[in-house]
């Protein structure tokens, strides 16, 4: 296949090849501590290794992959403490989106959240799994109504969500689906402390977890 173009000035081509990268990494089609050849990344996406470079740099910014001079690019690894530290930012930042959540959600945002949470419930085991829990944890930081709060809850994500897809597959999902319905009813209800407290123990629980599965 001839690549297309050199696409050092193409945020299309470096886009695709960064969302692309992206996905592989959280889905772990992409190992934590397996190389990535830009060659063959190039290769298999139609393109020239300009724009899978590029991709590279801004995932190794997020935290997902690392670069090693001469050595080349690894999916970043998870450790205890990057795990800790992940979903420490996690709780701080879900714990005040639930607060202010069950403060400022408006009738739409209610609907929302129940329409995300029956999507959990529905889901089935693994990524489709995930997937809907990701989809009802951002929904509920939109429903914070804050603008910098959503800002830093979504510039955030890269590092959170590879610790959290790793952490779906190390607790019951039946438990899991019950504290999210068990958040969705305490901002219905405007219980701000409720939900805050529910979130920031469903986070702790999740980071365990992790934590635990890799010692």
């Amino acid at each position: 296949m001839t690549p297309i173009g050199d696409g050092a000035t193409s945020p299309t081509l470096r886009e695709r090849a960064y969302s692309r990268i992206k996905a592989q990494i959280l889905a772990g089609e992409l190992e934590p501590g397996s190389a990535i050849s830009e060659a063959e990344r190039a290769e298999a996406l139609g393109i020239s290794r300009s724009p899978v470079r590029e991709a590279l740099q801004q995932l190794a910014r997020e935290g997902l992959v690392e670069v090693f001079p001469k050595r080349g690019t690894f999916v970043a690894e998870l450790t205890p403490k990057e795990v800790r530290e992940a979903f420490e930012l996690r709780q701080a930042i879900e714990s005040a989106c639930a607060r202010l959540a069950a403060e400022r959600a408006t009738d739409a945002d209610i609907e929302e959240l129940t329409r995300l949470c029956d999507a959990i419930d529905s889901a089935a085991p693994g990524s489709d799994a995930y997937n809907a829990g990701a989809a009802f944890h951002a929904g509920v930081a939109r429903a914070a109504h804050s603008q910098y709060l959503e800002a830093t809850f979504e510039s955030s994500q890269a590092k959170i969500d590879m610790a959290s897809r790793a952490a779906a597959d190390s607790r019951g999902r039946e438990q899991e689906d019950l504290t999210h319905r068990d958040i969705l009813n305490a901002i219905v209800a405007g219980d701000a402390e409720k939900a805050e407290t529910i979130m920031r123990g469903h986070l702790s629980h999740s980071a365990k977890a992790l934590i635990d599965r890799l010692l």
